[in-house]
């Protein structure tokens, strides 16, 4: 009886420091998605000027963490070109706040920033549990032909998500095209938002999670579980259709968990999201 009431507060003891380390990942990266979703259950859009505030607070929160981190593990002191890195970006990024009018070099520049400092947040979270490194391995045949299969999996369910989304917004749905102002931004503009959003939600809604869960022994139901939760949650402001993401998470838990790869994710979510403006645009 006390070893099972033992291994019970360890297994809540090793989910709890699970859910912290995930959650402060997940809210450095996803803060501007939360708070233009508390604006729209109010009535209306966040200002630019908030979101883009809460992202760079996200995105300075994300490097002092990495930072902090990092210096207590390696004592490298400023040495560290991790840190060193981490910093800039930061930095970089804190002062395209600035320019607030939204010109396509300074959105440019912010989309490739943020999704820089996330990543070696989640990695650095990630070794702090001694769990399976993040970064992809140095690309051969064998690993690139081995992608392929993962990544055409999480295109399908993400086909097959979009086919539920339209049958769910006949029960009312958000234009997206409209709402996100995605047939007025610059072609060059689309693209790098594409690949930021693919790297963002992949690296903390699949990789980060899992390899931390993994490290902690998390149970893999509990993994999917908060997945799909993390991906309504984004997609809360289209309405009915963003039921389907729960498809789109709980696929790449699924594929994550048995590849132990965040590339092939990360690329099939971005030519996705590209056919998908492309096909609404035209």
């Amino acid at each position: 009886m006390t070893t099972t009431t033992t291994f019970a507060r360890s297994a809540r003891a090793a989910s709890a420091r699970w859910l912290l380390l995930w959650g402060i990942l997940a809210i450095c990266a996803i803060a501007p998605e939360l708070v233009d979703l508390a604006y729209r259950i109010g009535g209306r859009r966040a200002p630019f000027a908030v979101t883009a505030t809460v992202e760079c607070g996200g995105v300075l929160a994300a490097a002092a963490i990495t930072v902090w981190l990092r210096q207590g593990r390696t004592r490298r002191g400023w040495r560290d070109p991790v840190c060193i890195a981490a910093v800039t970006l930061a930095v970089a990024r804190a002062n395209l706040i600035g320019d607030l009018s939204g010109a396509p070099d300074v959105t440019v520049l912010r989309l490739l920033l943020s999704p820089a400092v996330l990543v070696l947040l989640a990695v650095e979270l990630v070794r702090q549990v001694g769990g399976e490194d993040l970064r992809p391995a140095r690309p051969t045949w064998r690993t690139v032909n081995s992608a392929v299969a993962p990544a055409l999996l999480y295109g399908l369910a993400m086909f097959l998500a979009s086919a539920v989304a339209v049958v769910l917004a006949q029960f009312g749905a958000l234009d997206q095209v409209t709402d996100l102002g995605l047939n007025t931004t610059p072609t060059g503009v689309l693209i790098v938002q594409v690949a930021s959003d693919a790297v963002v939600q992949e690296v903390v809604m699949a990789g980060g999670l899992c390899a931390l869960g993994l490290a902690l022994r998390v149970p893999a139901s509990t993994m999917v579980v908060v997945g799909v939760a993390a991906r309504l949650v984004v997609q809360l402001y289209m309405g009915p259709p963003a039921l389907a993401a729960a498809i789109v998470g709980a696929a790449a838990v699924g594929i994550y968990l048995h590849q132990r790869r965040v590339l092939p994710l990360i690329a099939a979510h971005a030519l996705y999201n590209g056919l998908a403006i492309y096909a609404s645009l035209h």
